[in-house]
């Protein structure tokens, strides 16, 4: 559902009639103007209760913030079929960086890739945007040429 502004209300109906079909592999609700509550409805639909089967979750261009992360963390940590996530432009802080952060090290969750994760600072500035998280074999902590080297972010400004 692109661009529906369906909102929260819509996002719990579209929850509520995807628990029941279990051959839905991706759910894509981009730009409905997401909040919060709209996460924590998507949060049951992830959790291994609901006995879906999601595989692919975009939520990209809902402003719902870290605390649309943390509402999502519940279900996202112990999904069994949840493999990718996507939150490009959700207004993302540190906190719900840091949510995402401990939920990929310390949980049980499948999940092995997040895209174009958009995180804002406090300053209100983007951080430059970086490659996607992927889980990776033995290439972990491989050094790059320097010409792949990401620039280094002044924060004295």
């Amino acid at each position: 559902m692109w661009k529906t502004f369906c909102e929260d209300e819509g996002v719990r109906a579209v929850v509520q009639c995807l628990t029941q079909l279990k051959s839905v592999f991706k759910v894509d609700l981009l730009d409905n103007k997401i909040t919060a509550l709209g996460c924590e409805f998507v949060s049951t639909l992830i959790h291994p209760k609901s006995n879906c089967n999601i595989e692919i979750l975009k939520l990209d261009h809902n402003e719902f913030g870290s605390a649309g992360v943390i509402a999502l963390s519940e279900g996202l940590a112990i999904c069994k079929t949840l493999k990718n996530l996507s939150l490009t432009y959700c207004n993302i802080d540190a906190k719900g960086a840091r949510s995402l952060f401990e939920i990929l090290i310390y949980s049980q969750s499948k999940l092995t890739a997040i895209f174009n994760c958009h995180i804002i600072r406090s300053t209100g500035r983007a951080l430059p945007k970086r490659k996607p998280f992927e889980k990776r074999g033995s290439r972990i902590g491989a050094p790059r040429r320097l010409s792949e080297q990401e620039p280094k972010d002044d924060i004295s400004r």
